[in-house]
């Protein structure tokens, strides 16, 4: 069954956000599952559309590599 981001076992939870600052492009949200499990959604400001990273098990790792991340469509991970 995918969740996604829902409720229930297979839920993500918020963890962190970076803002975009001035001239930066997107602003970035990071989901932990209560497993480990880490997820960077990347949102463009211009148009509000989001993308998904897969950051692995490691938060700390996956925030500081998060521009280098691959995005997709979360329904891809």
């Amino acid at each position: 069954m995918t969740d996604y981001l829902g409720n229930g076992i297979g839920a993500f939870y918020f963890h962190r956000q970076e803002e975009a600052g001035s001239g930066d492009i997107y602003n970035y949200y990071e989901y932990i599952h209560r497993v480990g499990k880490v997820l960077i959604m990347r949102e463009e400001v211009a148009t509000g559309n989001t993308a998904y990273a897969d950051g692995g098990f490691n938060a700390d790792t996956a925030w500081a590599n998060k521009e280098s991340l691959e995005y997709k469509k979360i329904s891809e991970l």
